[in-house]
């Protein structure tokens, strides 16, 4: 075996722990006899937390760790809750580790010294870090060596003057002449073994997109000492900081000061948008969407997507082709601090419109061009760095209008506009979204008139209504419960809707007696009436419930969860009818219903059979043709599965999603929980073969008992056109969770 005796060394390595800043170094005294094992391979293990959260949740203080070079189970079970996952590091090993022998000052003393080879390789370093022959340790031989203090001080002197191009150059370097290590799991971890002993350049080449700064640069010495001096470790653990921001996002509104002639209280850039706005049908509202990018400090840390999905409720709709994007170097977006005006002529962004359905959709995305400008243009100046780093750090302002229909929402429920803005960096396997909304209300009058002596003839009242403020008569329809929706303005009082009045407060006390009543809007009442009750924490009892539900979820049996989530991931806009049992709540619970009306169900009716007709009818009123979903029990589909012959006929498209248990699910969960096991009246014994009936009603099916065959029966299901039986059969003992018994309280709820 080949060794090394030593009695003096310098050793690498980066700031790896928290709070540790400098270069970890043992004082050559305290290893009076160390031998390195030459023929032994060496290891690093890398875990990315996210200490810019750790610190904020008080996890972390001053001087909590020291880096060692070995694992820490207190670090790694401290930050578990903080790991990033899908971040990449590469190497380069770019010295040999060399003894160097001499006597100084009358004392044998042996040096361990860093070769650099010579080669392309190590020119494109030495050029990255403006290191030179001159600055090599002079042996006797003149062999170009380096001690660590020369190498750190080269480093860090370039991190700390520029640092930006400082890593691109280092990055550029080490993908040409380096080593990806794996993509960091779920806890943060990576790893690379079976490494020969030498100096490592390590650079962090991709990060997920919630990253905003890079890990610096580091060198690594394998094997490296350990703290004491006294040993020499070979398989090294860091722990490399970074650092942790989003974008952020903003959506306002506020009418049109063009359309309307307002000044809105001021003329400034974003003065009197709000995240509420008040108008009428006709009227032009103005949006704006803020966002403010985190800092890019590296190509690693470059935005390779950053598109929005912006979504109008019916009762508004997009102007086309005017959405103009600015860009500010701080959050204030004064005039003074506009870099760049960009429009969708420039090319930097294109703008697609769809619908889905009643509601409009718009998409801006950045293209290409407008990713290269946003990420290495010289717009914004960094004086704390001396460096141009795009648009990093800028406020992005997008402005675009709508127009008010003449079918809004009324009232205090409002058109919600909501927007989601989707963002990667360099990490294209990796994005996240960020969501905010506003929302634009129409409102009417609500009258009530009243006759002292209750024998008034209210159909004799009428009015009409003017607004003083816009100055015009109101035009106005009624529907079929009497409210008068407004439709327009008329000039002239001749031209004026006339109003008629009726009766509200009949309703009280008219089938139920009441202690107290109260008339109103609900919404409103209701907000009221909350505003008066303390407000109750219970994230506690959410994380125990969550908890709860995950542990008694199966990953291994073929279950309702599954079988309802792999529904929605194929077809999640698919319209959904239920019949009663325990089908109808584990499609409540697991089934994630997109927009309203998605879900038609009887609720706690208890209308065995139901939804079958159900489905039906929303299937063959889709002028679209559309398929609609049925998920049912294989008890409930039984009480009216004859009107499969009507299905047939007309050729409406139902996919019947059978959950046969062969049991009367919901109620043999009861007699299982509550009666001690003591059936009577639930087993199905007799049922038909639902897929062979399905075929004698010239429809198609399937029987399914695993994901596999689940996930072909739906898309034949889709693709077919016709109506089509999925007959699922899961265990007869499944069970709906959690579940609260007769008489008892919601907090009262089983599990078993």
């Amino acid at each position: 075996m080949k060794t090394k005796r030593l009695t003096k060394f310098g050793a690498v390595l980066s700031a790896a722990l928290v709070l540790l800043s400098g270069i970890l170094s043992v004082s050559a005294a305290s290893v009076p006899q160390a031998v390195i094992d030459t023929d032994r391979k060496a290891s690093v293990s890398l875990y990315k937390y996210d200490f810019t959260s750790a610190h904020a949740d008080g996890v972390l203080g001053d001087n909590t760790y020291i880096s060692t070079g070995y694992a820490d189970e207190n670090v790694e079970n401290t930050l578990m809750p903080y790991a990033i996952e899908g971040v990449v590091f590469s190497y380069a090993k770019i010295a040999d580790l060399a003894v160097h022998a001499e006597t100084k000052d009358g004392e044998h003393q042996n040096m361990l010294l860093y070769k650099l080879p010579s080669g392309d390789k190590t020119t494109a370093l030495m050029n990255c870090l403006d290191l030179t022959s001159e600055d090599a340790y002079k042996t006797d031989r003149g062999d170009l060596y380096f001690t660590s203090d020369t190498l750190i001080d080269a480093l860090s002197d370039h991190l700390n003057t520029a640092e930006s191009q400082t890593k691109n150059a280092l990055e550029v370097f080490i993908r040409q002449n380096g080593t990806s290590m794996p993509e960091a799991d779920g806890t943060g971890h990576t790893s690379a073994a079976e490494l020969e002993q030498g100096l490592y350049l390590f650079v962090e080449t991709q990060v997920p997109e919630t990253v905003s700064n890079t890990t610096a640069p580091f060198l690594l010495s394998l094997p490296m000492t350990s703290i004491d001096g006294m040993n020499w470790n070979y398989d090294v653990t860091v722990y490399p900081k970074n650092e942790r921001t989003a974008p952020t996002l903003e959506k306002t509104l506020r009418e049109s000061k063009a359309d309307t002639g307002k000044n809105n209280g001021t003329d400034s850039i974003t003065d009197g948008y709000a995240h509420t706005a008040t108008g009428s049908i006709g009227d032009v509202i103005e949006y704006q969407i803020l966002s403010t990018l985190p800092s890019i400090t590296s190509r690693a840390t470059s935005f390779s997507e950053y598109t929005y999905t912006d979504t109008l409720s019916a009762g508004l709709s997009y102007r086309k082709n005017d959405v103009r994007m600015e860009w500010f170097s701080d959050k204030s977006c004064t005039e003074e601090s506009r870099v760049a005006v960009w429009t969708e002529q420039d090319g930097k962004f294109a703008v697609s419109y769809s619908t889905l359905g009643d509601e409009s959709v718009m998409r801006i995305k950045m293209t290409d061009a407008g990713l290269e400008e946003l990420n290495n243009s010289d717009a914004v100046y960094d004086p704390n760095t001396s460096l141009y780093r795009g648009y990093s750090g800028c406020t992005m302002r997008i402005t675009y209008t709508a127009s008010v229909s003449d079918t809004p929402v009324y009232g205090d429920i409002g058109n919600p506009n909501e927007v989601t803005l989707t963002w990667s960096r360099t990490n294209t396997a990796y994005s996240n979204n960020l969501t905010d909304d506003c929302h634009f209300y129409v409102y009417g009058l609500d009258l009530l008139k009243l006759f002292s002596d209750n024998l008034g003839d209210y159909s004799k009242v009428q009015f009409k209504l003017y607004n003083t403020t816009d100055g015009y008569w109101v035009t106005a329809n009624s529907d079929d419960n009497g409210n008068y929706l407004v439709s327009g303005h008329a000039e002239s009082e001749d031209d004026a809707s006339v109003l008629t009045p009726g009766i509200d407060r009949a309703e009280i006390n008219k089938n139920v007696s009441t202690t107290l009543h109260i008339t109103g809007d609900a919404r409103v009442v209701l907000e009221l009436l909350l505003s008066r009750v303390a407000q109750k924490a219970n994230g506690q009892w959410m994380q125990q419930a969550r908890s709860m539900m995950e542990e008694y979820l199966s990953d291994e049996l073929f279950e309702p969860r599954k079988i309802l989530r792999q529904m929605a991931a194929i077809a999640p806009e698919i319209t959904v009818a239920t019949d009663v049992g325990q089908h109808q709540m584990w499609t409540a619970q697991h089934f994630p219903f997109l927009h309203p009306r998605q879900l038609i169900t009887s609720g706690g009716l208890g209308t065995m059979g139901f939804g079958l007709g159900a489905a039906m009818g929303a299937a063959a009123s889709d002028p679209a043709g559309r398929p609609v979903a049925l998920v049912t029990g294989d008890g409930s589909f039984r009480m009216n599965l004859t009107e499969l012959s009507t299905i047939g006929y007309y050729n409406i498209p139902v996919i019947v999603v059978i959950f046969n248990n062969g049991t009367l699910g919901m109620v043999r969960q009861w007699q299982t929980l509550i009666y001690d096991k003591h059936y009577e009246a639930t087993t199905l014994d007799r049922a038909p073969d639902f897929v062979k009936l399905a075929e004698a009603y010239g429809l198609s099916g399937r029987r399914v008992r695993n994901q596999q065959e689940l996930e072909e029966a739906i898309q034949e299901a889709l693709q077919c056109g016709h109506g089509y039986i999925i007959d699922c059969m899961i265990d007869i003992d499944e069970k709906v969770r959690p579940m609260v018994g007769g008489g008892s309280h919601i907090t009262e709820f089983m599990l078993n």
